[in-house]
């Protein structure tokens, strides 16, 4: 895969949210949550975008209790999605999901425009935290 790592990548957002929920909950879920994109089958998606890898993300670093991030590519874009686990106030633990992108040529840049533009990547990944944090409580 053609990968490129965060550092190489713009932020392009950053969801966070705070959450009374076991940490090593959290971070099993968060696991689960990842591995799941990543083995994921979206043969259909993965042809029309021509996503690398064919699941459209690939785990690419993971510091356990800490961070996992997934790395992809596909014709309109070169993306991470990052998730971190920080101690919070009191018995609270922060999840946060930040994404880097970079979309190159015109077709990329309408690709953005249309993925920013829509709202469609803020409820994705809303929805992502979400449905992490309700896996853990």
């Amino acid at each position: 895969m053609g990968e490129r790592q965060s550092a190489d990548l713009p932020l392009l957002d950053r969801h966070t949210t705070v959450t009374s929920a076991d940490a090593g909950l959290l971070w099993q879920s968060v696991r689960q949550y990842a591995h799941g994109l990543a083995d994921a089958d979206h043969a259909v998606l993965g042809r029309i975008l021509g996503t690398d890898p064919p699941s459209g993300f690939l785990i690419t670093d993971e510091v356990e209790s800490k961070r996992i991030a997934l790395n992809g590519n596909h014709r309109f874009a070169h993306y991470r999605l990052v998730f971190e686990l920080e101690d919070g106030p009191g018995q609270l633990t922060r999840l946060s999901a930040a994404s880097y992108a970079d979309f190159p040529g015109a077709t990329g840049r309408l690709y953005r425009t249309l993925l920013m533009r829509t709202g469609g990547h803020v409820l994705a990944v809303r929805s992502m935290i979400r449905a992490i944090v309700r896996r853990a409580v």
